[in-house]
């Protein structure tokens, strides 16, 4: 074996290239092609007197680089020198007019400054992310930031909830898990509009690990006598009264929960109409005038009958009039009108809103009422984000796939989609 290894190495040694070894050794020891190579791919083909001159040629040019460099290290004047040739040959390169403009720093200051004092403050957006913070943005700041996702965008600059509201007032937190969270506006964290901001906990010690916010909304004292609309998950609706949920406490619990099931949505009870979608795209639209306000401690009726293993993941409040749209995990969405999906009582099962067209498994991930101020963005599986216009979305047939964003079309492709809020 001994014997062996030498002679290999005699061989390499003498051949002119790698390829000329390959052939030698092939023909020597009866070998194969892929035989011979592996036998040159243990570093034995370095040993070619093509490899060798290659390695005597880069072990000369680094002792020049060396011997170089150790004068420009023992001469001051040089580094001088180094130094003025670079630079004249930077001015070489770049020099010319300037071609952009000083502002002047008192008239011409950006609105966007980083820096946020509590004087400035006086109307504010309080907005909360898909990643569940919170953070308080300065209204001028949230008009100047508000655009389109790039490259570089993550779910922390996502609006999904923002409400407008002054400095001196409370809002109020209306959670998954059935929770109202009243939060002083002026204690939320002041942050520029691509802060993250703070978790709820922050300010909320009580919260779960898989509980987060649905709803925010601003509860006044002379809006006591209106109304708010509960919906849940497993089809539950409730209605009640707002001063229900003035307390002294800063956290209440705003419905009776059934097992496993989670609150959607909750609005100010101010529309004709209640629309529900559920994730294996069943559509309804209900009729709410058998429906009674009820305490805060109750758990509402049956808005929608479920089928098997289904759920509502979207419930809004609506007019005739208003325009749906839909989001599939395909990766498609659509808008359709209003008539689209016939009005009923509650506690009926609803149509089905999913294109025949569609492969099966295909799902509704999320419903909206078309709004100019609400932008969409699209969560791929592997976290991919894509911004969507409404101003994109006209009604079409139910039975129309929809369009689909550019390079997002397959099944269960679409993890999430978000609210944008505009304003």
């Amino acid at each position: 074996m001994i014997f062996l290894k030498y002679l290999f190495i005699k061989i390499i040694k003498q051949s002119k290239s790698v390829t000329d070894a390959k052939s030698t050794l092939m023909e020597v020891f009866n070998l194969s092609e892929i035989q011979a190579q592996a036998i040159l791919d243990m570093r034995l083909s370095r040993l070619t007197s093509l490899e060798v001159n290659r390695l005597i040629e880069e072990l000369n040019k680094l002792k020049e680089l060396i011997k170089r460099y150790t004068a420009v290290l023992k001469s001051p004047s040089l580094q001088i020198k180094i130094v003025k040739q670079e630079l004249m040959q930077v001015s070489k390169d770049y020099g010319g007019n300037r071609k952009s403009e000083f502002l002047n720093p008192v008239e011409d200051a950006p609105e966007d400054d980083s820096s946020i004092s509590d004087e400035e403050v006086g109307e504010v957006n309080i907005i909360f992310t898909p990643m569940r913070t919170i953070k308080s943005v300065l209204q001028k700041n949230y008009n100047l930031s508000i655009k389109e996702l790039n490259g570089n965008s993550n779910l922390y600059e996502i609006p999904q909830i923002s409400l407008k509201v002054q400095t001196n007032k409370d809002i109020y937190a209306f959670t998954n898990l059935g929770n109202c969270v009243k939060l002083p506006v002026d204690k939320i964290a002041k942050c520029k509009f691509k802060d993250k901001g703070a978790n709820l906990s922050a300010y909320y010690t009580n919260i779960e690990d898989n509980e987060k916010v649905v709803a925010c909304l601003e509860l006044l004292e002379e809006e006591k006598d209106k109304e708010l609309l509960f919906a849940t998950k497993k089809g539950m609706i409730k209605i009640t009264k707002v001063s229900q949920y003035f307390s002294n406490r800063q956290a209440i619990n705003a419905i009776k929960l059934k097992d496993e099931d989670e609150v959607i949505s909750v609005e100010f009870n101010n529309k004709e109409f209640l629309s529900l979608f559920t994730k294996k795209g069943i559509g309804m639209v209900v009729e709410k005038n058998d429906i009674l306000s009820t305490g805060r401690a109750t758990s509402g009726v049956i808005g929608i009958k479920l089928n098997e293993n289904d759920e509502v993941i979207s419930a809004n409040i609506v007019n005739k009039g208003d325009v749906f749209t839909l989001f599939y995990n395909n990766g498609s969405h659509k808008a359709i009108d209003f008539v689209s999906i016939p009005t009923s009582l509650r506690n009926k099962k609803g149509v089905k809103i999913i294109p025949q067209k569609h492969n099966g498994g295909v799902q509704i991930v999320k419903a909206d009422i078309l709004n100019p101020n609400i932008n969409y963005v699209l969560e791929e599986k592997d976290g991919k984000l894509h911004y969507i216009l409404s101003s994109s979305f006209k009604p079409e047939s139910i039975q129309n796939l929809g369009k689909f964003v550019r390079n997002v079309r397959g099944a269960e492709v679409v993890s999430n989609v978000y609210d944008y809020q505009l304003s």
